[in-house]
């Protein structure tokens, strides 16, 4: 499947939250993520790494409102802090020594991140895809130990 990207500003500036607590049914995790007095769920569908989160891990995420009525909020396109996943360049600053990944989970929910280009990566293109490890900097979520994916 090949995704869509949009213009950088076209998204949510993301949330950071600490996974409270994941269940576990029929091999399908999901769980809640607190956010000061706030809490989200969140279910597979729902996250953007590769590897699902743990009770006590950071993650990212854009806030939805609840999948059905009466539920909480949903916390979509959740990144796991520390845990790989992909994006898509969707920026390149005007330096070329970084730019900006489109990271979206499995029902097309997205937000952006900050790349900082190594050294010994030649040009990137709007729409390259990266794999990278998801971390944070002063402004919000970054990626770290980019790979360039086919």
């Amino acid at each position: 499947m090949e995704e869509q990207t949009l213009p950088a500003a076209a998204f949510e500036r993301p949330l950071r939250g600490v996974v409270s607590v994941v269940y576990s049914d029929a091999g399908k995790d999901f769980g809640y993520i607190i956010r000061g007095d706030e809490k989200y769920y969140y279910d597979p569908r729902l996250l953007a790494s590769e590897e699902r989160p743990a009770r006590g891990d950071t993650v990212f995420f854009v806030a939805k409102p609840p999948l059905k009525a009466g539920g909480k909020p949903t916390a979509a396109a959740v990144l796991v802090k520390g845990k790989h996943a992909a994006g898509a360049v969707v920026n390149v600053l005007p330096s070329g020594r970084a730019c900006f990944l489109q990271v979206a989970d499995g029902r097309g929910h997205r937000f952006n991140i900050f790349m900082d280009l190594p050294e010994t990566m030649s040009e990137v293109t709007l729409g390259k895809r990266f794999r990278f490890v998801a971390s944070e900097n002063r402004r919000g979520p970054s990626a770290l130990k980019p790979e360039r994916l086919a």
